[in-house]
């Protein structure tokens, strides 16, 4: 994208991270719903394209909730932030360049953040909406080293790929063979969520994958600031058994 473009969506972004989460009580108010203090990766994605960013969220016994935003891509740039949620949903303002509106949802036991956030001063700041996606850094419970059957079905079109992982501890390196194309994959494994980046010399992808078994599903979409870099959509896979021709 355009440098003024993607400069907007970063002070935007930045922004749009800068805030905390207040947690709502159960029925009985005398408990937290959920306690999301720790480290957080994901990303930010708007018409123009998205990034990597990953946030620190420290809850006191109250609910209240502070912390710091890193944005991972183009540069790196920090943020403290802070606010407020009710009922497993967090409506806010970010502190920042755009102060933009901010909605987020608690999702798989306090595992996972998706939501959105709109500027609303579009005389000095990117006023497209931004879509948020987080998932909690934990210790991996999967182990997805193997091969993978998989299909991808973006906005730039679709495709199958041959994916070849070996995973050590969290930790994952390896192939992705797509119509005769090789590229490297590199990423972790959140609990049971494989987070992976295809570095690509001119789209850089980042996924997001939710493995059950010998399957996995999820969504991915170009990071990197390329103003062609814009696909987005969905990723499944299926672990391969016995020997397979690359």
């Amino acid at each position: 994208m355009k440098k003024y473009l993607y400069r907007s969506f970063l002070a935007v972004f930045t922004a749009v991270l800068a805030t905390g989460i207040y947690f709502g009580c159960t029925d009985d108010e005398t408990s937290l719903l959920f306690d999301l203090t720790g480290r957080w990766a994901g990303w930010g994605a708007s018409v123009d394209g998205g990034g990597r960013v990953e946030l620190d969220i420290v809850q006191d016994t109250t609910g209240l909730v502070t912390g710091t935003v890193y944005t991972l891509d183009d540069k790196m740039d920090t943020l403290p932030f802070a606010g407020n949620l009710a009922d497993g949903h967090f409506s806010g303002t970010g502190y920042g360049v755009c102060n933009p509106h901010i909605e987020l949802t608690v999702k798989k036991d306090g595992m996972m953040l998706v939501g959105t956030a709109v500027d609303k001063d579009s005389a000095t700041c990117n006023t497209d909406p931004v879509e948020l996606l987080f998932y909690k850094v934990i210790a991996a419970t999967v182990d997805v080293s193997g091969s993978w059957n998989g299909t991808h079905v973006g906005t730039d079109g679709s495709g199958n790929f041959l994916m070849v992982v070996n995973q050590v501890g969290g930790n994952v390196t390896g192939n992705i063979y797509d119509v005769g194309d090789t590229t490297a994959v590199h990423g972790r494994v959140l609990g049971n969520v494989f987070e992976g980046i295809l570095e690509d010399q001119v789209c850089p992808v980042i996924f997001y994958m939710e493995v059950d078994g010998n399957s996995m599903s999820g969504r991915f979409i170009s990071i990197g600031g390329n103003v062609e870099c814009t696909d987005r959509g969905t990723v499944t896979a299926n672990r391969v058994t016995g020997k397979i021709k690359k």
